[in-house]
């Protein structure tokens, strides 16, 4: 085949979901497991707990707030809680860190 040819590659679809489902698990693989709820952070979600420098996603922060999924989104663009943008470029992800999570619960039991 000469260098200026381009070859013609024949994909199926299942071929395409296999290759997605291989590149998520790879993500899932890399991103931090979570703490669970009532997780080993002291009282103030201090970071210098390294059980605290863990990251959730939208849905267990939701949970762990017991707030609405558009509350979530409206607390990060005010600044209240800023989620980290994890993913890589074409594929983006909100996670949120633990311990801010934690300093938002904390601060409402005082």
């Amino acid at each position: 085949m000469a260098a200026d040819q381009n070859p013609i590659l024949m994909v199926t679809a299942q071929d395409l979901r296999e290759f997605a489902i291989s590149v998520a698990e790879e993500v899932r693989r890399q991103i931090p497991t979570p703490v669970p709820a009532g997780g080993i952070c002291d009282d103030d979600g201090n970071e210098n707990d390294t059980s605290c420098n863990r990251i959730l996603t939208a849905r267990e922060t939701i949970d762990l707030l017991k707030i609405s999924l558009p509350t979530l989104w409206r607390w990060g663009k005010k600044g209240y809680l800023v989620p980290i943008q994890v993913g890589d470029g074409i594929v983006n992800q909100r996670r949120y860190r633990y311990a801010d999570v934690m300093r938002i619960i904390n601060k409402g039991k005082k």
